[in-house]
């Protein structure tokens, strides 16, 4: 459900468009903002529910907290002579993402050997803010003599906040040590996922003259309006394979309280991932044992 794109896919698909709706367009473009999404959500330390506790049962919080900030500039030259071209781009990909998910459970009704799992299921609340952008300067003369600026660009930009479904489980070992799974759900009568925020998206092309007549140089560009989903939609669900949600309790007095926070650097996309829970037990957690 990750939202995230390949940027030379993105790149490519924005000159596609760009051809039709230049065309279709033909006025100049506006200014471009360049800065990032404002006001993000504010990211809560998850606390337990208050709600009354029902003996054997769980109930508490997971959230999931990602952070993307990736600035680059690259610059590239092509042709020769009069016609050599030199090429700026300018990637930016930039969001904050919040998912919290509010659980609870119920031990196995058989406990004379401990509990060794217990599923989890609610709702999880889903927000955040995103910036994608690419853009592309290239200084260009044409075989007319004029010389000229060409930008091409792509931006996503928006913010969002829904929710949906939240699933999991909290299993045990006899050493104390445990592991937490969580997932966002579908529909539990449709079965259906929720839908994508959609995003405002602009696509760009402006020509600037730098000298020659304007008879021999290109139009001035066009903008096309777009929608598109963010670069990352659920936090949690850029959690690598081999990434866990564990700790140890101590297994000679469990408590009632399974709670911590770890944090992981996500590649895929650049990321930093901060993971809280707090999951409360109505008396005493009896691990598994013989």
């Amino acid at each position: 459900m990750t939202s995230g794109r390949d940027p030379w896919a993105s790149r490519v698909a924005a000159i596609a468009i760009l051809v039709i709706g230049v065309a279709a367009c033909g006025g100049s473009s506006g200014a471009v903002d360049t800065g990032a999404p404002t006001d993000p959500p504010v990211y809560v330390q998850p606390t337990a529910s208050t709600a009354t506790t029902v003996a054997g049962g769980w109930q508490g919080t997971v959230a999931f907290h990602a952070v993307l900030d990736t600035v680059k500039d690259d610059t590239s030259t092509s042709g020769q002579g009069a016609f050599q071209e030199a090429t700026t781009t300018h990637d930016v990909t930039q969001a904050d993402v919040t998912d919290t998910f509010t659980v609870s459970g119920h031990d196995p009704d058989d406990l004379s050997l401990g509990v060794s799992s217990v599923d989890l299921g609610g709702s999880v609340s889903n927000g955040g803010t995103s910036l994608e952008r690419y853009v592309f300067d290239t200084d260009k003369t044409n075989s007319l003599g004029c010389r000229y600026t060409n930008e091409t660009g792509t931006e996503v930009k928006g913010s969002w906040s829904h929710g949906s479904t939240g699933a999991g489980s909290i299993s045990f070992n006899h050493d104390g040590s445990y592991l937490i799974r969580i997932r966002v759900g579908s529909d539990p009568v449709t079965g259906a996922t929720p839908p994508s925020p959609q995003l405002p998206k602009r696509l760009w092309e402006t020509n600037t003259i730098i000298q020659g007549a304007a008879r021999d140089c290109p139009g001035a560009g066009g903008d096309v309006a777009d929608t598109a989903g963010p670069i990352v939609e659920w936090a949690s669900s850029i959690l690598g394979a081999y990434d866990t949600i564990d700790g140890t309790l101590n297994p000679a007095n469990a408590g009632s309280v399974v709670d911590g926070s770890k944090t992981f650097d996500i590649t895929q996309p650049e990321a930093k991932l901060n993971v809280m829970w707090h999951l409360v037990h109505d008396g005493a957690i009896v691990l598994p044992h013989d």
